[in-house]
């Protein structure tokens, strides 16, 4: 596999810019808005909340990538390791295709893949609730840790290539590059809360992110082989 699942998580996190602060960045926007004013009107502890908020979300990401590669590893004990192969080239450029679609508004069924992880959801909500209003950082920690479970498609579609990985270390790593790459724009959205949501709710921008997708799945086609070897094992 070498680093190329890593560097794909990464870039597609910095890419999910748009899509993250439209589904996230109202929720920490509420939660910067409901911190205490003394904390909101002092920069370096409202940054230390809004860190704390993502690095539980994050460590949620890493624990539900060490599951799914749990699973993937039992399906690659299964198939000869050049199927595996095979079929962990496909399963990569059908998602990141999917997804850039879907960004674009060419695909809205993807966001189907986000029905998953509703029952989920459903049953932890509450507990995020009684959550509020945070006043510790580790608080802050352990709101951040529930919210990484809300329904997503775009992280959802990084646990596939996590699990296709056939390795518990190297399925978590995947979803810690990509829960790094959508640090920036969440921070952001938490640390200037407005204008940066309503920037990202440009249809433009969406648009532009999905073609940008749809050339990264193009691009990791070319470099894996070409399309036949997607669907016929290596030698």
């Amino acid at each position: 596999m070498g680093y190329s699942f890593y560097y794909i998580a990464f870039v597609s996190g910095l890419l999910s810019t748009a899509h993250c602060i439209w589904m996230c960045g109202g929720i920490i926007g509420t939660l910067t808005l409901s911190l205490q004013r003394d904390i909101q009107s002092k920069k370096r502890q409202l940054f230390l909340y809004v860190l704390a908020y993502n690095l539980g979300r994050i460590g949620t990401y890493v624990m539900a990538g060490t599951v799914a590669g749990l699973f993937g590893s039992i399906v690659a004990n299964v198939l000869e390791p050049s199927s595996m192969r095979s079929v962990t080239r496909m399963i990569v450029f059908l998602t990141i295709l999917g997804m850039g679609f879907y960004l674009a508004g060419w695909f809205p069924g993807f966001a189907m893949i986000e029905n998953l992880g509703k029952p989920v959801w459903r049953l932890v909500e509450p507990i995020a609730q009684r959550m509020l209003p945070v006043r510790h950082v580790w608080q802050a920690v352990a709101f951040g840790a529930v919210w990484g479970l809300i329904p997503c498609g775009l992280s959802y579609s990084a646990m596939i290539w996590a699990a296709s990985t056939g390795s518990l270390s190297q399925a978590a790593f995947v979803m810690l590059s990509y829960g790094m790459g959508t640090l920036p724009s969440v921070m952001t959205a938490g640390l200037f809360t407005g204008w940066i949501v309503r920037f990202t709710r440009l249809r433009t921008i969406n648009y532009i992110i999905g073609l940008i997708f749809i050339g990264l799945a193009l691009a990791h086609l070319f470099y894996t082989g070409g399309m036949p070897r997607l669907f016929y094992p290596s030698s």
